[in-house]
């Protein structure tokens, strides 16, 4: 059997970059949809990496 070969994080980055430029631009005529159900993934996902950051370097997290 072949191996498949796996493409390199960074290149998965890229990929992921690209999709989205793209997806942003065909998202402009819909403003208003993205606005209503697109916007809150992104806040939540911010939220949670706040929460990580100030959960994980708090004076009593053994980290400092």
């Amino acid at each position: 059997m072949k191996e498949k070969k796996k493409l390199s994080l960074a290149a998965q980055i890229f990929i992921a970059l690209v999709l989205a430029v793209i997806a942003g631009l065909l998202m402009q005529k819909y403003a208003n949809f993205a606005e209503t159900y697109i916007k809150p993934f992104g806040t939540i996902f911010l939220n949670l990496l706040k929460f990580i950051v100030v959960r994980g370097c708090g004076q009593n997290s053994g980290l400092l």
